[in-house]
Parts: C-alpha cells; structure tokens; sequence
C-alpha cells in the first residue's frame, strides 16, 4: 500500500541579506521565453544579521519543479545572489534561508512575485506583513491549492511571519477563500521555568527567533519564565555557563503559557544522601545491602537538627538527612537502615526499593522530595464559544437565522490543560425560544468556572436573501459562510466530460431563488460559473459557485491527494457517513503476493484506500480493505471489515509534545506487541 504523507509546514522568522548588480547590467542567462532569472536589487540592503555566513534560496511555483540556490555567501548580511531559470507566471514565493553553519538555520523570511522572461529584480525582504503574505502562499502551495491566480490581502495587522498559523488558514482557505487572514495572526507566549532550585549562574533560551535569554541570578523555589517566545515547538537550552546541561522540547500555545518543568542545577547530582522522618529520640544506623558495613553513626532525634535539608526538599520540617557520599557514592548497591527508638530494641530491618539517595517517611521509600506538591494550573477561563463551527467569542446571547433549525455548541478553553463540557452540545430550536446551554471550564487544580449561553432562533425576516445551501448534483458543496458570496466545488470522473446540476435552498422560505445556468456540461480541465440570485421582499442578493472538473483514467488506481484531496469537514458518527469525496489515498485491491493464498492461514494484510474527515474535536480516519474471500476480487472497490487481517496503528506528526519511540506501558515495542498477536495460539502464521 502506498503510505499517505502529508507535510505540515511550520517555518522561523527574520533574516539578512543581499546586494547586487546594477540590473541594466544583468540579463537572464537562458533564452527560454518560458524562463526568468531573479535579481535581488544591490540599492538595498535586506536585513543585516550579522550570525549569518550563508543562505540558502528556495522558489516554489504552482506544479512546477522548486529552484533552489544553496551556500549562497553572505557577509555582514549582503552577499550577491541571482536565481536562474525560474518558471514565468503570477504568485512565485520565494524562500530566504540564513544559516550559522551547514544544516542549521537561523531565520527564514517569504516573500512572493511574479515572475517574467529575462530579468526579475525584488526589493527589501523583511520580516513583517509580507514574509507572513508569502508564507501564507506557500501553505497554501502546500495545501495544493493553484496560487497563480490569488490575491491574498488584509495581513497587516500580523507583525512577524512566525506570528501567523499559515497552515490554519490554508486549512479554511480551502473551503472559504474570503476567509481573513487577521483570523490567524497570533501573540507570542511565555514559558515557564518550575523548577530551578540551585539554579543561580544558569542562563536558558529557546531556538524560536523572536524571544531573548533568561538570567537567573539567584536560587529560587519558585517558577521564573521568559516572555516574548513564538507560537510552535522548540528546543529549549540550560547553560552552567561551561556547558548545556539540559536540553528538551516545549510547545508555546499562541498568547499562553507553557511549563518546562525540569530540574536545573541539580544539588543532588552525584551524591548519596539518606532522609529519614521519623519520632523523637530515635537513633537510625545503615549498611550497604552485602557488607552490612556502617555508614553513619546513630542519629539521635534530640540533637540531630534539619541542616540544610531545605535545600533539597519542599516541606523539611520533622526530616533528618545524612549526606555519605565519600562512603557510598560509587557504590550501586542498596541501602539497608535500621531504626532504634531510645532505650528500645531494633524495630527492623528496612531495605531501601532503589540505590543511592533516598528518602524515608518510616512507611514508603521514594526516590524523590515526597513533600514537592506539582503546581497545577488553577486557570478556567474560556477562550471562546462556537456555534456551529463559528466562533462568537464569549457572547452570552446569540442569535442565529430563520432557517437554523438545530445547533451544535463547542468551546475553548484558554489553558490546555483544562477540560470543558457543554451541556447539552446539541439541541433543536423553535423560533423565538431561547436554548440554555451550560458550559463548565474545569482547571487541573479542580478550579471550576462556569458560563451560561442562550441561542435564539431569530423570526424570519421578510428581507432574508442569505442562503442555507448550495447542492451539485444533489450533494452539498459544505457549511457556506455567513458573510461569502463566491464559492467553489471541484469534480472528477473517468469521462471526457460531467453534467453538473445546482439546486440551492435561501434561509427564507419567502425567497426566490433564480440560478443561471441550472445545469451545464463541463469538460476535462475546464471550469463553470453558476450564478445565484436570491430576491425576497424589497432585498436582493447575488453569489456565484465555480465548479470544475478532472478526468482521471480508469487505470489510475494509486494515487495520493488527487486535485488536493484532504479530505471533509464532517463529524463521523457512523460507518454509513463515509464517502468517496473524503478519499486522499489510493491503491490497486490485492497487489500482494499473500492476496491470493487464500484461507485463515494467510490473512490479508493489504490496504486498497485511505479516507479522512475532521470537525472542532476529532480528526477521523478509515482504511478498506481488499475482500479477497467474495467472488468478485479484482474490481479495486471490494471491501469487507473482516478479523482476519493484521494489527493496524496510526502514527501522527502534529509538530507538538514529545515524540515517542514505540515503547508500551508494559515494557514491549510496538512490533513486539504486534508479534505476538501473529504468533497467538491458533494462528499458524
């Protein structure tokens, strides 16, 4: 089965860059009409960044091959740069890597042109509103969206590309081009630092191109964090000043705030210490596991004091501690302790469960301050509301149009690590009446925070023009947007040609709708525009809905994300709400050797497609799988969902949290697990 890929973007910010020739004295080095050379203009100077040496110059276009320009030199932020044969056409995103070294980049900025025959030449690249423009391009080129024909506009409020969720926007780009790039702009976050006992002299930061270093000059129980860190996941670096000593990985939400909760300046680092809790006048004696060697006299609760045990616990108090390092630092072994009340008998023998440090609350051993309470996150505000998929902030009143008949209620909280429920999600309307819903934030720290919402459905208006929906041939192009008038549905078939029929429904049930032309046959590669008109009462409206249709051969039975295909917004509930239109992977049924072995003994392992769909909540994802059992078995559309088949996983890159490595719960691999299902009793294989 051919594996289905899908490549999210998420990109850096800022950059340097270049000088050149004077342009009357440049041509394109190549006669090709259909070819042009890119000149940056040596009058300006792009953005001086001084820790670049060298950079790297990428162009995309819509279906052509990307030219790229690697090791391009680069001193105090010029260098001369020219970029050869680049195909002509509208809406080329041109991509400026700089790089410390080979393989490490600093900053990236975007920008987008038009690219004619001969010579080209592009002013300033700067970080700002037209690198956040070009990498909104490029998620869309990404997208498989056909840029050669977008206008984008209405960035300026975005300040830096890394403040722009470009793939956001191709996401609803796709099913709305009028959406507003302003809906994507973002702020930057803050991470938090909780947990830097012994930490004076350190210094931390991250990889992300807008934040500073943080300092911490003195030790501190507390949390200390750095503001001003770009959305998206990055590599976050402790320094003693000499050396790292921690690396690790933090996702910043947009305008939030993460933890990087580790411990920096480790005092216990290399030592073995021993803390005990225990009564008054208590004397405690230890030996290693074998030699039953001592290594530290008696302990008398009367006399021994707390002495620095703050430093490596939380709450010290009624907790003794015994530093033996010199004794047993290098030894592996356990620790076995006894405990002797004054003018009493040993009570006992107790061996430590681990090796080392340790602590002892004269029930449990941990490996561990057992007094360090993790703070937990108290915040349960709501960050917004949405009705069906369409967010009203934090509205307590909505109102919705005549013709909505039911809604479904989601919402967001502003800390990731809340949990919301809606009750209830869903629910019909009646004209005029009010629905409550109940919408409960419950922080980690069990804070709870509740909000009340009321939708109405609004009485019919007389002059309502808006639609509900657009249908080709029968089937719905979608959720049209409250506020767009152009719309787009692209088809696919094995004939020369399709016949298209449009049918629409207006929220009024007063409305007139007039649609020109009704139906039309469209042709391989050509394109439709059906004209919409909705007259009700003295009010008027006008939209319009392009349809275009591919051939694609009969023969063609691999293929991934034909004419762009991700997928459909829609909430799966059941198996019958699957259909071809959420297909995005294809292969020939039966192309293994196993296929035709037939017989319990030699399942299927095969995969003949891959769908998706998604809402607010859940990403879906189904497979078919060849029935090489039934008696037809090579039509490439036979499926069964029988037992006999392999164990079958998802794995999903979404650029946050850790990455795992196979391991299980229970010790075992993921493949390991997998093996011993095949080799169960009763299987043979």
């Amino acid at each position: 089965m051919k594996k289905l890929v899908k490549i999210i973007g998420g990109l850096f910010c800022a950059l340097m860059m270049f000088g050149c020739s004077d342009l009357a004295e440049l041509n394109s080095d190549s006669g090709d009409e259909s070819l042009g050379t890119l000149y940056f203009d040596s009058k300006s100077r792009f953005v001086d960044v001084s820790k670049i040496s060298n950079a790297t110059v990428k162009v995309y276009s819509y279906g052509k091959k990307t030219v790229q320009k690697d090791g391009v030199s680069v001193n105090g932020g010029k260098g001369t740069l020219s970029v050869e044969n680049i195909p002509v056409g509208k809406n080329r995103v041109i991509e400026i890597s700089g790089y410390k070294t080979a393989g490490v980049p600093v900053k990236i900025l975007y920008a987008v042109t038009d690219i004619n025959p001969g010579a080209n030449s592009i002013g300033t690249i700067k970080d700002g509103v037209d690198s956040a423009k070009g990498k909104a391009y490029l998620a869309l080129l990404n997208a498989g969206v056909d840029i050669s024909s977008v206008a984008l506009s209405g960035f300026d409020g975005v300040s830096s590309a890394y403040l722009f969720d470009a793939d956001g926007f191709a996401a609803s780009y796709k099913t709305n081009s009028s959406v507003s790039a302003a809906t994507y702009a973002q702020t930057t976050g803050t991470v938090k630092f909780t947990n830097i006992k012994s930490a004076s002299g350190y210094s931390v930061w991250i990889d992300d191109p807008l934040s500073g270093k943080l300092s911490i000059d003195s030790d501190s129980t507390t949390s200390s964090s750095l503001s001003g860190v770009a959305p998206g996941s990055w590599k976050v670096y402790v320094n003693d000043g000499s050396a790292t000593k921690v690396v690790g990985t933090v996702t910043v939400p947009s305008g939030d705030s993460a933890d990087f909760d580790t411990l920096i300046g480790n005092a216990l680092a290399g030592k073995t210490v021993i803390f005990v809790k225990c009564a008054a006048n208590t004397n405690l004696y230890a030996w290693t596991e074998t030699s039953k060697t001592e290594l530290c006299g008696a302990w008398s609760g009367t006399t021994l004091t707390t002495k620095a045990t703050s430093d490596y616990m939380n709450d010290p108090s009624g907790w003794y501690m015994v530093d033996v390092t010199e004794k047993y630092g290098s030894s592996t072994e356990k620790i076995k302790i006894i405990l002797i009340p004054q003018g009493g008998s040993q009570s006992g023998d107790l061996e430590s469960n681990i090796a080392g440090t340790f602590w002892y609350d004269g029930s449990k051993f941990y490996d561990s301050d057992p007094t360090t309470v993790p703070t937990l996150d108290s915040n349960a505000t709501l960050k917004e509301i949405k009705v069906n998929g369409t967010s009203i902030g934090l509205k307590t009143e909505y109102e919705v149009p005549f013709g909505t008949k039911e809604v479904t209620v989601t919402a967001v909280a502003n800390s990731a690590k809340a949990t919301v429920s809606v009750s209830p999600s869903a629910d019909d309307l009646v004209v005029g009446e009010p629905k409550s819903f109940l919408i409960t934030v419950t922080a980690q720290d069990g804070t709870v925070k509740t909000y009340s919402l009321f939708v109405i459905r609004k009485a019919e208006d007389p002059n309502d023009v808006t639609l509900s929906s657009i249908n080709v041939n029968g089937s719905s192009i979608g959720a049209l947007s409250s506020s767009g008038t152009s719309f787009k549905k692209s088809l696919s078939g094995s004939d020369d040609s399709c016949s298209v029929s449009v049918t629409a429904e207006a929220s009024s049930s007063s409305a007139e709708i007039t649609i020109t032309p009704k139906t039309a046959t469209i042709t391989d590669g050509k394109s439709q525009v059906f004209t919409i008109t909705v007259k009700n009462g003295s009010a008027s409206a006008t939209y319009t809905l392009t349809v275009d249709y591919t051939k694609v051969e009969a023969s063609q039975y691999y293929w991934t994300n034909k004419n762009g295909a991700v997928g459909v917004n829609k909430t799966i509930k059941a198996l019958a709400d699957w259909d071809e239109s959420m297909k995005v992977a294809q292969a020939a049924a039966c192309d293994t050797p196993r296929a035709w072995l037939g017989g319990h003994e030699y399942p299927d392992p095969d995969l003949y497609a891959i769908f998706a769909a998604w809402d607010d909540t859940n990403l879906y994802l189904m497979v078919e799988i060849p029935n090489v059992d039934g008696a037809d078995t090579v039509d490439n559309d036979q499926s069964y969902a029988g037992s006999q088949f392999l164990p079958m996983g998802w794995v999903l890159n979404t650029g946050k949290g850790v990455a795992g490595d196979g391991a299980l719960v229970d010790g075992n691999s993921v493949w390991q697990k997998a093996l011993k299902i095949i080799k169960a009793p009763g299987l043979s294989c």
